[in-house]
Parts: C-alpha cells; sequence; structure tokens
C-alpha cells in the first residue's frame, strides 16, 4: 500500500508540474475608489475566478491605497474579476491577460453605495472567499475544496487563521472559539466537537467568527477586550428547508467496533437533530468523522491513552415561535467504561542522602464506570424593540463506579528500599449540579441609556462511598521496619451552593463616550461531611471511627463588588475602556477538628483595556485587569485523603484567597492570503495556592495547599498564516513560535524553594492540494522546557520533545480514496527504561458506492507498526515525572457508512 501510494503521488505531482509548464500565469493590476468621497477603498476583498466554471484562481486585499495585484493569473485564459466591500456594491467584470503580456493593469474601479446587501442575489460561486465586518471574519464555505463525505471539522481545518488540535479544540488568532452555533442558535449548549464531527461540510454557505460577549455586554455594546470566539454557521438557502443525515457501522478485529449515525431537520424557524453513537475504539463521544481529506486526527484516530467503551446519545431541538420568542433545548447521555494501566517514575529534587527519598515508582490499574445525563434550555423573549429577556438553565446527573490497584515502592540515592505499598481502592459516586441565569434589559428613549439586571444560581452536590484495602511496609529512621495492613470505608457526602445578582446601567456622557456603573454580589455555601471507619473484626462492620480522618466542614464567602468604567468608541477605530472597581471578601469556615476562621479582605480592581485599528484589517490591542481565585472546599477541609498511602493529601482551612495583575498586549494583520498575529502576556500573583509538600516521620509524602508570594509569569506567541492558490494547486503554510518564563515558589520538606522554567515551543503545519486528487499535509513540532532551582544545583530537569507528522490522501482512481497517517515523537531525555521514540502508522482504503457517492466501503488499519504508547514528562517544583500509559495498539476495522439528505422535497 505505502509504493503504490508513492507511486501514484509521483505520477500525479509531475502531471501536475507538465500542466504547470504548459500554462502560463501573469498579474492583474488595479485600484478601488468610493465614488461618493473619491477616496482609496481599504481591504476591499479582489477575487478571480476562472470563467469556464467559476473556480477561484486567486484573491487579495487592497492596501491603504486601495491598490491590489493578483498573482498567479493564467495568461490568455477568460477570467471574472469580482470586487467586494461591506457598504458597497460589489463590482465583476470579465477580462483576459494578453499571451504577449506578463500582467496587465485595469482602469480605476469606482464602487458606489450598496442600498442593501448585494451579497443575498449574488451567485454564490463568485463571492469572495472571506470579508472583514468591523469585529466579524467572514468566510465563504463554497471558496474551500473539501474531499467527498466530509464534514465541518475539514472545512474548518482549510480556513486561514483557524487552527485545530488533535483534540479537536478551536482557536482564531490565539483566541478559543468556545461554541458554535448555526444561524445563530445554540447547536447542543456550548460543546463546538458535536457540530465540527457531525455536521456535514456540503450544507455550509458561510462560517462568521465573532467575540463571544456576555449577555449583558452585549445589551450593553460594552467589551472587555479580551473575549474568546464564536463561530456561527450560515446554511445554504436551498439545504435550509429539509433534513439530512448518515449512518455507519464498522467491525474489525480484537472485537473491535463502531456504530452510529445523526438525524437533522433545519428550517428557517426550527431545528431538530438526533446524535447517536457507540464504539470500543476510543474515538471521541461525539461521533465518527469524514472519511475525507483533512481528517486524519478524527478518522484515523483513536489510540487515546486507556481502553474506552462509550455509548452516547443525544437531541437537540430550537425553534423561533415569533419575532418575540425563541425556545433552544438540548439532552444529551453519555456511558463510558474507561480501563488504564500506567507506569510511574518520579524522581524527587531534594534528596540529601540515601535515606531521603529519591525516586518513587508505581504501577497502577484502574477502571471506572460512569453514566452522565446533561439537560440544557434556553429561552429568549423581546415583548418590543427596547427590552430584552432571557432565561437559561442545565441540569446534570451523574452516577458511577470507579476501581483500582496500586503497587508503589520509593528508594534512596543509592537504591536503599525505604518504603512499599499495595492497595485496591473501589468505590461508588453519583452527583447532579444546577446552572440558571435570568437576565432582564431595558433600553432607554435616550440613545445608549440601559439598565439590566442578571440573576444566577449554581448548585451542586456529590456522594462517595470509597473501601481502601492494602498493606504498608515502612523503614523508620532509626533503621527498624514496620508492617500495617488497610482496611477502611470512607463516606463523603458534599454540597455547594452559590448565588448572586450584577446590576449595571449605562448613560452617555457624550457621542462617543458612555460611562457604566455595576454592582455585584455573591454567596458561596460549601458543606462537606467525610466519615472514615476501619474495619472491627468483632461485628465484621467498618464501625472504628477513625478521628483523624472524619470531620463536618462548612465554607461560607460573601462578595461585593461595585465598579465604574468608561467606554469611549470613534468610528470603530478606537475603543477605550478604563474602569475600577473595590471588592470586600468575608470567608468563614467551621470545622469539628479545627478553630473556626473568620476572614475578611479587601481588594482593588483595576481594569484597562484599549484597541486601535490602525486599518481596515489590523489592530492592535492592549489589555489589563485583576482578578481573584477563591480557594476550592476540598482545599480548605483539614482532613487526609489517603487513597495512596504513600501519598497523603490534606486540605488547609488558612488559605486565603489569591489575587492575580494580568497584561497582554496583541496585534493582528491580514493582507488577503497573509495573516499574523502575535502577543504578549505577563501575570503576577499574590498569596498564589501552590502545593507544599513534606515527608513525615515514616517517609511518607505529605501535600497540602499553601499561600505563598513572588510568582509570576511571562510568555509571548506568533502565529503567522500563507496561503498560494492556483487554479489546480492550493499550498498553505501555518508557522507558530512561542516563549514562556515562569518563577515559582514552594515550599519543600520546610524549605522555601524558587523555580525558574523556560520554555519554547515551534511548529510547522503545511496543507498542499493538487486538484481533488491530493492532499499532503505534513506538520513538525519541537517543545523544549528546562527548570533551574535555587537549592539544588546541576539536576537535569529538561525535556526536548520533537514531532513529526504527516496526513497523505489520495483520491484517485475515481470513487477510491487512500489515507495514510504517519506520526512519530521523540524524547531524548526520557527515564530509561521508557520508550524514547514511538511511530505510529494508520492507513485506510475508501470506497465510494451508489449514486451521488452516498456510500462508503471502509477498510482501516491502525498502529500498523504495534508501536503506539504515550510517554510524556512532567517537570515539577520538587520532582520530574515520568509517565508511561497503554493506548488502543494494532486493530483492523471494516465499516460502511451512507448520508442522505431531502431539501424542497426531493431526495438525494
Amino acid at each position: 500500500m505505502r509504493l503504490s501510494a508513492l507511486l501514484i503521488a509521483v505520477l500525479l505531482f509531475s502531471a501536475g508540474v507538465l500542466q504547470a509548464q504548459r500554462t502560463k500565469y501573469g498579474v492583474v493590476n488595479g485600484t478601488v475608489l468610493d465614488s461618493a468621497s473619491r477616496q482609496p477603498v481599504e481591504a476591499a476583498t479582489i477575487s478571480v475566478f476562472l470563467l469556464q466554471d467559476s473556480s477561484l484562481i486567486n484573491y487579495v486585499l487592497t492596501n491603504r491605497k486601495g491598490q491590489f495585484q493578483v498573482k498567479d493569473v493564467p495568461i490568455g485564459k477568460p477570467c471574472q474579476l469580482l470586487i467586494s466591500y461591506n457598504g458597497l456594491k460589489s463590482y465583476t467584470r470579465p477580462f483576459s491577460i494578453a499571451e504577449d503580456k506578463a500582467d496587465t493593469t485595469l482602469p480605476p474601479i469606482r464602487l458606489g453605495k450598496a442600498v442593501k446587501e448585494l451579497e443575498e442575489v449574488m451567485v454564490v460561486g463568485l463571492r469572495p472567499p472571506m470579508v472583514i465586518k468591523k469585529d466579524t471574519v467572514e468566510f465563504n464555505a463554497g471558496a474551500f475544496k473539501t474531499m467527498p463525505n466530509a464534514v465541518l471539522e475539514d472545512l474548518v481545518k482549510q480556513l486561514p487563521g483557524i487552527d485545530v488540535d488533535k483534540d479537536g479544540n478551536l482557536t482564531m488568532n490565539g483566541r478559543k472559539i468556545e461554541k458554535i452555533t448555526i444561524d445563530g442558535k445554540d447547536f447542543f449548549g456550548n460543546d463546538p466537537q458535536m457540530a465540527l464531527k457531525n455536521l456535514p461540510r456540503s450544507i455550509i454557505d458561510k462560517i462568521q467568527v465573532t467575540d463571544n460577549k456576555t449577555r449583558q455586554a452585549q445589551f450593553n455594546k460594552t467589551t472587555t477586550g479580551d473575549e474568546n470566539k464564536v463561530l456561527n454557521l450560515t446554511l445554504k438557502k436551498d439545504q435550509n428547508q429539509g433534513w439530512f443525515g448518515r449512518a455507519y457501522g464498522g467491525y474489525g478485529s480484537e472485537d473491535r467496533y463502531d456504530a452510529g449515525g445523526n438525524m437533522n431537520m433545519f428550517n428557517s424557524e426550527k431545528q431538530v437533530s438526533i446524535i447517536a453513537t457507540a464504539n470500543n475504539t476510543n474515538r471521541s463521544s461525539a461521533g465518527m468523522g469524514s472519511f475525507g481529506i483533512s481528517n486524519a486526527q478524527s478518522s484515523l484516530g483513536g489510540g487515546g491513552s486507556g481502553f474506552t467503551d462509550t455509548k452516547t446519545g443525544g437531541l437537540n431541538f430550537s425553534n423561533v415561535f415569533s419575532k418575540k420568542l425563541t425556545l433552544a433545548s438540548s439532552y444529551f447521555y453519555n456511558r463510558n467504561f474507561f480501563e488504564n494501566n500506567t507506569r510511574t517514575q518520579r524522581q524527587y529534587i531534594l534528596a540529601e542522602d540515601d535515606l531521603s527519598i529519591y525516586d518513587y515508582h508505581s504501577l497502577n490499574t484502574n477502571s471506572s464506570t460512569n453514566n452522565n445525563h446533561r439537560l440544557n434550555v434556553s429561552i429568549d423573549y423581546r415583548p418590543d424593540s427596547m427590552t430584552s429577556l432571557y432565561l437559561n438553565g442545565a441540569y446534570g446527573k451523574m452516577k458511577g463506579y470507579s476501581g483500582s490497584v496500586n503497587d508503589a515502592s520509593s528508594k534512596g540515592r543509592t537504591g536503599t528500599l525505604l518504603n512499599t505499598s499495595f492497595n485496591e481502592l473501589s468505590g461508588t459516586n453519583d452527583g447532579n449540579d444546577l446552572v440558571a441565569e435570568f437576565f432582564i434589559g431595558r433600553r432607554f428613549k435616550k440613545e445608549g441609556r440601559s439598565l439590566s439586571l442578571n440573576l444566577n444560581y449554581g448548585s451542586n452536590n456529590s456522594n462517595t462511598n470509597d473501601l481502601n484495602k492494602g498493606n504498608i511496609w515502612l523503614l523508620k529512621q532509626d533503621g527498624a521496619d514496620s508492617s500495617s495492613l488497610l482496611n477502611q470505608r470512607s463516606v463523603l457526602s458534599s454540597d455547594n451552593r452559590n448565588y448572586g445578582f450584577s446590576i449595571g446601567y449605562t448613560e452617555p456622557v457624550a457621542k462617543d463616550l458612555s460611562i457604566l456603573f455595576r454592582y455585584n454580589y455573591r454567596v458561596t455555601d460549601g458543606n462537606s461531611d467525610k466519615n472514615t471507619g476501619r474495619f472491627n473484626d468483632g461485628t465484621k462492620e467498618y464501625d472504628i471511627i477513625d478521628s483523624a480522618l472524619t470531620d463536618a466542614f462548612t465554607n461560607r464567602s460573601v462578595v461585593s463588588n461595585p465598579d465604574v468604567s468608561l467606554n469611549y468608541s470613534k468610528n470603530n477605530k478606537y475603543r477605550i475602556n478604563a474602569g475600577f472597581g473595590m471588592q470586600w471578601m468575608r470567608q468563614k469556615n467551621t470545622s469539628r477538628i479545627q478553630e473556626d476562621m473568620d476572614q475578611r479582605f479587601t481588594n482593588i480592581f483595576p481594569t484597562a483595556s484599549i484597541a486601535w485599528q490602525f486599518n481596515k484589517t489590523g489592530e492592535l490591542s492592549f489589555f489589563y485587569s485583576g482578578s481573584n481565585q477563591q480557594p476550592a472546599p476540598q482545599q480548605l477541609q483539614p482532613v487526609p485523603d489517603n487513597s495512596n498511602p504513600l501519598y497523603i493529601i490534606m486540605g488547609n482551612p488558612d488559605l486565603r484567597p489569591a489575587f492575580s495583575h494580568n497584561f497582554s498586549l496583541s496585534v493582528r494583520q491580514s493582507k488577503g492570503t497573509f495573516y499574523w498575529y502575535t502577543s504578549m502576556n505577563f501575570s503576577t500573583t499574590s498569596n498564589m495556592i501552590i502545593t507544599e509538600t513534606y515527608f513525615d516521620e515514616l517517609r511518607r509524602q505529605v501535600s497540602r495547599p499553601l499561600n505563598m508570594n513572588g510568582n509570576y509569569s511571562t510568555s509571548g506567541n506568533a502565529t503567522v498564516s500563507k496561503t498560494w492558490k492556483s487554479k489546480d494547486f492550493t499550498f498553505r503554510a501555518n508557522s507558530s513560535l512561542g516563549g514562556s518564563f515562569n518563577r515559582n515558589m514552594s515550599r519543600i520538606d520546610k524549605q522555601d524553594l524558587e523555580s525558574k522554567s523556560y520554555g519554547l515551543n515551534a511548529r510547522l503545519f503545511l496543507t498542499g492540494t493538487y486538484r481533488d486528487l491530493l492532499n499532503l499535509m505534513p506538520a513538525y513540532t519541537v517543545r523544549f522546557s528546562d527548570s533551574k532551582y535555587s537549592v539544588v544545583q546541576n539536576q537535569d530537569a529538561s525535556s526536548v520533545t520533537h514531532s513529526l507528522s504527516t496526513d497523505f490522501f489520495i483520491n484517485w482512481p475515481k470513487r477510491l480514496i487512500i489515507e495514510n497517517n504517519i506520526s512519530y515523537i521523540y524524547n531524548s531525555r526520557i527515564a530509561p527504561g521508557f520508550r524514547k521514540g514511538v511511530t505510529s502508522w494508520n492507513a485506510a482504503a475508501n470506497y465510494q458506492m451508489f449514486k451521488n457517492k452516498r456510500g462508503v466501503l471502509r477498510f482501516a488499519i491502525y498502529d500498523i507498526l504495534k508501536q503506539n504508547t504515550n510517554v510524556n514528562r512532567t517537570i515539577s517544583q520538587n520532582y520530574i515525572q515520568d509517565v508511561q500509559v497503554d493506548v488502543l495498539q494494532q486493530y483492523y476495522l471494516v465499516s460502511f457508512l451512507y448520508t442522505f439528505q431531502s431539501f424542497g422535497g426531493k431526495k438525494e
């Protein structure tokens, strides 16, 4: 298979080179002006299509002078020029470059004011691939080619500026895309994976990326300057009145199976989606990926960590009942069985002699079964143009079982055995959580004046019942040894609630200046009751109360936070926000085994953000904020957790909230097919909650949270994307470079330790496409990290990881698609006994069947070399840890997929 794929690639490449030699290419120049003002039009989209079949040749954006230059235009062939700009009429004209010339210059082109959005009636094939609309970037899906049966994820990977990592997480110019909506409506709550892996690419008309503002910020038309993103899908007009879906099933070696499907019904008012999956191949529960070009991670993935058997099902429903009322809801069920084997080797930094623990080794086998239910409901009601009401609620319920066996030991510097532990932990757990939000906003006759109220409530409770059995051997400091048996049952019940409100009032001060007054109030109540009993040989019950492991703990936190901010916006070119707030916090803790605590804190919350749009597609922004972090209830409760007898975890009721100052500076710029983004970040934290570790008299490691000062971090990154396109070829290069420096303070064995960590990472990702026949996507990533410690010198606490991968797809001959995914990961610093280099090779052959290629028969082999494994290194303030996790190895799978759809009463 590898040899045939290589021969086909060579033949296709040779054919492409010969074709390129026969076809000559030239350049088209021109200038775009506003017909009314006679000023140059900056950032207008210039697209050139081949007149014969309307295929996109290339596109660029005009510069500040309104000038453009489109390269790689075939000489002597009729072409079509399309110019578009938001708010101005689009312009089209046929042209061709004379065969005896290498370029042509068009006369100045003047665009008139658009009476309405001409794009709604524009021929889809001639729309520009990308349009900038203020704070929104819009992509024309038809301008980006994908392979047959592609899903949304395949399309998104082709879009400039958007990155998709191996887990399917999305970012746009470094900002996280938190959710995906369809025609402005939520799709399965805030889970982007459901849309990425289930929606067919063929129904999508446009993709829009914009800021993901809070409900209150949307209503008040304010911004913080650091919002993440939301991706909105606009469906094709002729495919927004019907239903579509897919069904698939597969079976292979080792009794591996993969089955599922989805059914979707969309129209202008209603959306209904039903999704179901079942597999034991470690695939995402969101559903099977495509069989196509750029989806190697989802279609050929499935290594993961451990072994999973997943079953899911979900229903998404939304309906526009009227112009005033919209309802959206979803239900999702997930049943997951997980089994895992983990080998850990940990080397401690501070080991002074042979009686100090230097090496820790463990072998752990664990399994769990979890059942999860999630229900979301939201209602958007707008009784008039001045009033907005919104209600959102989500309820989740979980029940599960878990069990683990842990075999661990610790040694000194010269290999002296200091302790051993073998214990079995099993238990049940259940819980539920509820969150609710209510928003009401009212605008007044004076433009810019508004009043809003936001109420929110959240609660979660859980119950666990654990049985811990084992035996422990310890070498005491006086040289004597000691053995003990562990047989205990722990029952933990926790109940946490939070509620609060936020009031906002905006008042226009001047034409471009407004003031916002806000007041936030929040109360958090937490209760945790843990009872631990040792086994009683007489009664055969766990009725001997262990007072050291039993406690009833409560925590109450009350936060009051008024603030005021000024917002200035000038023609969307300048956006300035400056604010000042105060926070008063009271925290009360009660415990059976500790004195009650009553603490009060006062913090100042300054905020500032500045955004300067220095041209139509470039922006510089600065952001500063102060934020606090409250301790979690489990960090406050002073009861030991001895699930691992050699690693005891304690709480600390004396914890104070941490406070951070956060700064960021970023610049972005796009010029046609060239995009770049860079940012710098700095953060410093007082009273940071860190983990103190020490060894007790039995040489067990004890850890507990602690507040420490002197912690700060700084980082920077740069991303560059460039696309080259001709009629038959598309080539895209994405590169990124990032660095970081962190200073962390910790306390180890009762002494303070300063660690300085350095990190550097670089990535290059290339995509090359020849028509619909060939795709090659190589990627290389290198990550370096190193830590220096104030107490220990010449400690090798570094890691260098090289990752090289390539995805290779051929769609030739017709109806046959060959996939190959090869990756190699190497870390020379990994501990002896762990695999330093891992090569993973997956391959598949797909044959398209039936009319319109609706059916696909597939044969896939995973982990052909049988080397798949998961090894990673972690460097912390007091140890270096190497972990190797078992993964799903070699198997094959034969499967069949069928897609179906009916739009406008016509089935396909």
